[in-house]
């Protein structure tokens, strides 16, 4: 008989041996596999809304500096005076879209200025090319 208890008590023992790893097993994986997905999961919200169409406005508060992902200047003279302006905040515009005007009258008189000291340049070039077409032929008597 004590040999039939023995290999029972032998058999016991490897039930609670292989509860205990089952055990074990659960516990780990309870704390490093499941845990650490609930907390991440419960860290991130995800916010939701309902589609619809329309514009999308975004806006934002604070303090600091604004700074354009894009900027480009202009190509007007420092000097030169804005007479119109063709575009509203918003407007769409595109590559050779005129944007504004400027007042002509500066630029009509450097182009008059330019046309006279053109003519000036082109005379005395004809005088440097040939020096003696201005000289009076004398004729004997």
């Amino acid at each position: 008989m004590s040999s039939f208890l023995r290999s029972r008590r032998v058999s016991l023992m490897c039930i609670i041996a292989i509860v205990a790893l089952l055990a074990a097993g659960a516990a780990w994986y309870y704390y490093y596999g499941y845990l650490p997905a609930q907390t991440s999961a419960a860290g991130e919200t995800i916010q939701t809304a309902r589609v619809r169409r329309g514009n999308l406005v975004i806006s934002a508060s604070g303090s600091g500096t604004l700074i354009p992902a894009q900027e480009m200047d202009l190509g007007f003279n420092s000097g030169s005076v804005l007479t119109e302006v063709l575009v509203e905040v918003g407007d769409w515009v595109e590559t050779g879209d005129v944007l504004a005007r400027i007042d002509p009258t500066a630029l009509e008189q450097a182009l008059i200025q330019a046309e006279a000291d053109l003519t000036v340049v082109q005379d005395n070039l004809e005088k440097a090319e040939n020096p003696y077409s201005n000289l009076d032929v004398i004729q004997a008597n």
